[in-house]
């Protein structure tokens, strides 16, 4: 048996817990915690000690126990993660800031909401340092502290945490961080069903923001379908009369026409990506068609 260098033995034996790390991802992404556990800490245990990335591992750990909603051991891994990374990072680096974020998000999800302040302004700040203003990471950890002073003075269901979670969730899709993007508008979702009217447009944004996520990150394109028909549905229902004289009214109807050939334009995609090119045509006509009317 050939012996490898110690220095090639230990690179591969690094890569393959890059390779654990990977698929306890993967395990993660099917609700399959224990066995994602397990590879993390294989990971754990091939990976070098004290190397940045470790704190992948950490922070995807941290990530499993708070889907198992065991918050203490999930702060404990995230904060395993940001004592290696100020040890190794410089002080405004962005992986800083997403940990401080993270950190916050689990002290924000337990009710401590100071502490979660306090780790969502670090993030900001390090953000505005290194990022540009339109940045979307900013916009998240914008909208989170406007979610602290929410979460802190008005009802579970108001209409502005709808609005909140929403403008979450497009921040998260802008960052395709769909996971969290599809939870914030889950909530958001839920949220509108209470305090809406059931053919209220918001919930149609909603429903087509959903959908977007089924079709961008998982090609689940059954899901990705019943969520954009539900949206059009509610836009039949909303749309103005062609024939209403009131000029607000008029101005309202176009901008619902164009809402109205989006929707078409989706399902057409849809469509087209299961191969079923008559169908698609179809809708891809009628957004023409509703586009110029």
């Amino acid at each position: 048996t050939v012996e490898l260098p110690s220095d090639e033995h230990d690179g591969r034996r690094h890569n393959l817990g890059l390779l654990y790390n990977n698929i306890g991802i993967i395990y993660i992404h099917n609700a399959k915690y224990d066995e994602a556990l397990n590879f993390f800490e294989k990971a754990l245990d091939h990976i070098f000690d004290n190397h940045i990335d470790i704190t992948n591992v950490f922070s995807n750990i941290a990530v499993l126990y708070c889907y198992k909603c065991e918050y203490q051991l999930a702060l404990e891994y995230s904060e395993k993660a940001l004592t290696l990374e100020q040890d190794t990072l410089p002080k405004n680096h962005p992986q800083l800031a997403s940990t401080h974020l993270k950190i916050g998000g689990i002290h924000h999800q337990i009710g401590n909401y100071d502490l979660a302040l306090k780790c969502y302004l670090i993030a900001d700040e390090i953000y505005r340092t290194v990022l540009s203003p339109d940045h979307p990471s900013l916009a998240i950890v914008k909208a989170n502290i406007g979610m602290i002073y929410i979460d802190k003075g008005i009802s579970e269901n108001h209409p502005i945490r709808g609005i909140m979670h929403s403008n979450l969730g497009l921040a998260y899709l802008r960052c395709c961080d769909y996971t969290l993007a599809m939870e914030n508008f889950e909530k958001a979702l839920q949220i509108q069903f209470v305090s809406l009217p059931p053919d209220h447009l918001n919930i149609a944004t909603t429903y087509n923001n959903i959908a977007t996520i089924y079709f961008e990150s998982e090609e689940n394109y059954e899901r990705a379908l019943e969520n954009y028909e539900r949206a059009l549905e509610i836009q039949l229902r909303c749309l103005p009369s062609k024939t209403d004289s009131d000029i607000a009214l008029t101005y309202n109807n176009i901008e619902n026409h164009f809402d109205f050939s989006i929707a078409y334009n989706s399902i057409g995609l849809i469509y087209a990506a299961n191969e079923n090119n008559t169908e698609a045509l179809i809708d891809y006509n009628k957004a023409l068609s509703t586009s110029i009317s």
